[in-house]
């Protein structure tokens, strides 16, 4: 396989990639906002009777910046592990069709 052929699957793999990611990204942040909606409302109720005023909504700004941070964490390891085999997939489709 030439050079040029190489940088072509490897350029058509980053490009798929990107456009996975990016579809991934957005539902991630439709998600989020859900789920970051249930998890405050828990987290309110937990601490109801216990935080007043300014400590709780600062307890409860820095719970939600951990919930999101922890949520999408997990979203985008389990992005790269189901697109690992699909990128594979298409390496060898990219590498017949060069072949051909």
């Amino acid at each position: 396989m030439t050079t040029q052929q190489e940088n072509y699957i490897n350029s058509r793999i980053e490009a798929y990639y990107e456009e996975c990611r990016d579809k991934r990204m957005e539902w991630i942040e439709k998600e989020s906002q859900y789920y970051l909606e249930e998890e405050e409302l828990k987290e309110r109720e937990y601490c109801e009777g216990k935080l007043f005023g300014a400590a709780l909504e600062a307890h409860i700004k820095k719970f939600l910046e951990n919930e999101e941070e922890e949520f999408f964490q997990y979203h985008m390891q389990e992005f790269e592990e189901e697109i690992a085999p699909e990128l594979e997939e298409f390496r060898k489709e990219l590498e017949a069709e060069c072949e051909e």
